[in-house]
């Protein structure tokens, strides 16, 4: 049975699996970006005026965990887990639980929590659920007054102003101003704090060993 969690004005409902591990694979993709921008410079080789490229971009490489896990539940049915990132520590017979959470509306969605109940372990990926609530919860109407006051204060430096330009750019100050704050307030305070929420309000299953 999936447990519904509201996530700002959207139902998010949040489902389980538990199975016995039968199967256990791990492998690591590196991906390489940068290196662009050759261009002249460099050396000379034997007078001929040839001159080893330079590179403007430094060249970055990032590799990513891939865990793939085979689960069968008491009853026999099994599921199969593609994980990028989590890093998992377990091994077959291990007693795992994935947890995903599917926004109301869609079909499908992404893993957030696996617990390895034969370790004690637990691996989160709260990305998952702060991207949902980056799509889902909007800023404006938690912090009217604070855009109250910004309006208030602009509508001032309007009438102080003597000149159609001097309360265009000044509009456009507001504006802009406006736009960061929130954008601010979201990243750093809104979301986080919407996601911590949700993970407490998570009811995580408990499973025997068997």
């Amino acid at each position: 049975m999936a447990q519904t969690i509201k996530l700002g004005k959207r139902n998010v409902k949040v489902y389980h699996f538990t199975g016995k591990v039968v199967g256990a694979y791990k492998n690591l993709e590196t991906k390489i970006s940068g290196g662009g921008g050759g261009g002249g410079g460099g050396f000379s080789y034997k007078g001929t005026g040839s001159t080893a490229p330079t590179y403007t971009n430094p060249i970055e490489s990032t590799t990513y965990v891939h865990d793939q896990l085979f689960l069968k539940d008491r009853e026999g049915n099994e599921r199969a887990l593609q994980l990028v990132d989590f890093d998992i520590a377990c091994r077959k017979g291990h007693i795992v639980t994935a947890m995903w959470a599917i926004p109301e509306g869609k079909k499908t969605g992404s893993y957030f929590t696996i617990i390895n109940h034969s370790t004690n372990s637990k691996f989160t990926q709260r990305s998952v659920i702060e991207n949902i609530a980056k799509r889902y919860v909007h800023p404006l109407p938690i912090r009217n007054e604070l855009i109250y006051t910004i309006c208030i204060l602009g509508i001032i430096m309007m009438l102080q102003s003597k000149t159609l330009v001097d309360i265009a750019w000044q509009t456009i100050f507001i504006l802009l101003f406006v736009m960061v704050g929130i954008l601010l307030y979201s990243r750093l305070g809104l979301w986080p704090e919407v996601t911590n929420r949700f993970f407490k309000s998570v009811n995580y299953p408990d499973a025997e060993r068997w």
